[in-house]
């Protein structure tokens, strides 16, 4: 669906918002698709995307006819909006998007950005559908996300982490409250594990008026990402269960089993992939890796990562730097912008600052931090990150980084975990497709 980017719904701004109102004024102008059917509202800054789909899937394995709105895709754009597991179609992604948009352009000062229309595409085709239930995945934030216009059955936030600093905050407390504003009155709202609960709930309390009995923390601390997220999910249905909602111990169970593609996928005998790309996620990715691997594996571990510009790449490198099982990996290698995607980190030396992680771990930094070059004569060259000069020829996609690891011997017996940006996963998923 690439030819869904010439699409006008992409010449409005990717993201600039000091209030909510332009938002609330066009839903009321499409007719409020999002208040005609039942709502699950999600954010967090790790798992989301996760909890979403095991809902998702629960409420459809209960028989509720079930939208799911997520972001990012990974491989195609109507990945983004489905129903009960089916996809938009192009020809109602098309339909839907023109109308709307001719609505907008009609306006005598439109206000929107990219992701508030396709939120409208989503909760207007939910609408069309005739769902009973839509299970809705935050952008960035909360409070003045553009899906923060529907009146769900339930909230739910994640986690929190230091993501999207310049927009939410520098803080895990700045940040939460953020996250915080999706709360509606009289609506349970879920708070996982791995958040500021203590401030979350004081801050709820003393600003948004909420009651103790609206308020379900996760306490246990799981033993794993997934667990994390099953106890989230497991927690919201519950919830609806308490409402009369007519959902069985084995939707249940199925819903929960649900696996998300780009979470710890594995996509060969040695490759997995996840799209952890904050510090708290990659922690987090590294360790959930390491149990998944046999217990009495002997081979190394070779990590392959890349971020967008806007990541901060000293705490990245950090993040797996500081991991325990450090000693079990032996390279890391990063990737730079596939084609057509220039938003990812550059890596020339002009771009890249070591001096904070180097001041942290020392000559570690040296040891493990390569990238590829490519001779004149045409061969693959593995260079330390500090050794870059302007002049040096990288080979930044993710398909050669992996080709010349599966071709070297010395790497060829070892695990490979590729993490950081979405966007490394169509490349990933197109390259074992190449490769099966």
């Amino acid at each position: 669906m690439e030819s869904f980017k010439k699409f006008s719904l992409f010449t409005l701004p990717k993201y600039c918002r000091t209030s909510l109102q332009p938002v609330k004024e066009f839903h009321e102008l499409i007719g409020r698709p999002g208040l005609k059917y039942k709502t699950i509202h999600v954010t967090g800054t790790n798992g989301k995307g996760t909890v979403c789909n095991k809902i998702a899937k629960i409420l459809s394995q209960a028989g509720f006819r079930t939208g799911l709105f997520t972001s990012p895709h990974l491989v195609k754009f109507n990945e983004r909006i489905c129903i009960s597991g089916e996809q938009i179609s192009d020809e109602d992604l098309f339909e839907i998007e023109h109308d709307l948009m001719e609505k907008y352009h009609a306006l005598p000062e439109p206000q929107l950005v990219v992701f508030d229309m396709i939120t409208m595409i989503a909760l207007k085709y939910f609408e069309i559908q005739k769902v009973d239930f839509a299970v809705l995945e935050v952008g960035i934030g909360g409070d003045l996300d553009s899906t923060n216009i529907v009146k769900p059955e339930c909230s739910v936030i994640t986690s929190i982490g230091l993501d999207h600093r310049d927009i939410l905050g520098n803080t895990k407390e700045e940040i939460s409250q953020a996250k915080c504003g999706i709360f509606k009155e009289n609506t349970p709202i879920v708070i996982g594990s791995d958040c500021p609960q203590e401030h979350m709930v004081n801050f709820l309390k003393e600003n948004l008026e909420a009651d103790d009995s609206l308020i379900h923390l996760i306490d246990s601390k799981p033993n794993s990402i997934e667990e994390e997220n099953q106890e989230i999910a497991r927690r919201v249905v519950n919830i609806l269960k308490d409402r009369d909602f007519q959902i069985s111990d084995s939707a249940i169970k199925q819903g929960l089993l649900e696996k998300v593609p780009g979470r710890f996928q594995q996509f060969s005998k040695n490759i997995f992939y996840d799209g952890a790309h904050n510090p708290d996620g990659i922690r987090k990715s590294i360790s959930s890796v390491f149990n998944l691997l046999p217990k009495d594996f002997d081979r190394n571990v070779t990590v392959v990562c890349g971020f967008t510009r806007e990541a901060n790449l000293d705490e990245n490198i950090s993040a797996v730097l500081e991991n325990e099982n450090i000693d079990k990996i032996d390279t890391i290698y990063f990737c730079e912008n596939s084609p057509g995607e220039p938003e990812m980190i550059n890596f020339q030396p002009s771009c890249i600052k070591l001096d904070k992680i180097e001041s942290l771990l020392g000559d570690m930094v040296h040891e493990k931090l390569k990238v590829l070059s490519k001779s004149a004569e045409g061969e693959f060259e593995s260079i330390e990150l500090h050794s870059l000069t302007d002049k040096t020829t990288l080979i930044s996609h993710l398909e050669d980084v992996l080709t010349y690891l599966q071709n070297d011997p010395k790497f060829q017996e070892n695990y490979i975990f590729v993490f950081g940006t979405f966007r490394l996963y169509k490349d990933l998923y197109e390259y074992s497709q190449m490769n099966q």
